[in-house]
This record gives C-alpha cells, structure tokens and sequence, in this order.
C-alpha cells in the first residue's frame, strides 16, 4: 500500500507540515459555515498533531524524488540536472487530467509517468514567485513566438 502524503502551509507560522490532509466543515448548513483545512502528522508514536494550513499551499506528493531523495510535491519546481541539449528545462509539478505532470518552461506537458531525466528541486510557486514567474514569461514567448511562425505578423491579427 502506497502513502499519500500532503504538504500544506501553517496559518500561523507559514512554515510548511507534512503528513495526512483533511477539509473540515464547521457550523454546516448554518449561515457561519467554515471550512478548514488541516495537514495532520500521524508519523510519531504520540498523539496527532493537526496544522490548519492554507488551502492555496495544499499538494500531494508525486511520488517521484530529486537526486537528492527529496520528495516531490505539487507546485515544486524541478530543474533537468543533465540537460540534453542547451539550457536546463524547468517545470512545475501540477496535477492535470487525472494525472501527475510538468509543466515546462518550453509550453509542453509531459507526464511524470514518463520522466527519464534526473531532477532537483530549485524551488515552489509558494516561496519562489520569481522562478514561477520566469517560467511563466518564457511559456508567453515561446507561445508569441509560435503564433508568429504561423501567423507571421501579430500586429496585423
């Protein structure tokens, strides 16, 4: 049997928990409904210990790990460690169509089920917007310049 194992942000210490996810509803069908959500460790002999998190911060693990045995996690961003040819490609880890995949900073999608290259964490959409932006700018270019080899002048469209 395989773990499922979440990571989500703490409200209170914005530092990051590990463990099971659960979402709570609180005061349902009332007009002073609330859901919380919580990422509980149940790893150690004592009792559990529950963190309300930030639902955004909330992702499961791939089960897929770095070079350096880290786990992998929605919203990680990998990096190639032995890129084929030129740069190293970067890719955010989403769950997309009932599957695991990354997002490349090239506009492709390739499942993890797939992956043959060796990775490593640089960082998280979360705590490294500015990676996550890159990876964003460069999806716009080669996006532009795709629309521009088939369509030759985009001021004109």
């Amino acid at each position: 049997m395989r773990e499922i194992l979440f990571r989500g942000k703490d409200i209170d210490t914005n530092k990051w928990c590990y463990g099971g996810y659960v979402r709570k509803v609180l005061f349902k069908n009332t007009k002073d409904e609330k859901i919380r959500h919580y990422i509980f460790d149940g790893e150690n002999a004592g009792p559990i210990v529950m963190h309300e998190v930030n639902p955004e911060t909330v992702g499961q693990a791939i089960w897929l790990k770095d070079v350096n045995g880290n786990e992998v996690f929605e919203g990680d961003i990998v990096e190639e460690v032995e890129p084929e040819w030129g740069e190293p490609s970067r890719a955010v880890a989403v769950f997309e169509d009932n599957q695991f995949v990354f997002g490349y900073n090239t506009g492709a999608i390739l499942s993890v089920e797939f992956f043959y290259n060796e990775i490593k964490i640089v960082g998280n959409i979360f705590d490294n917007e500015e990676l996550f932006q890159k990876i964003s700018e460069q999806h716009r270019i080669k996006y532009y310049q795709e629309m521009k080899e088939l369509h030759g002048d985009l001021e004109s469209l």
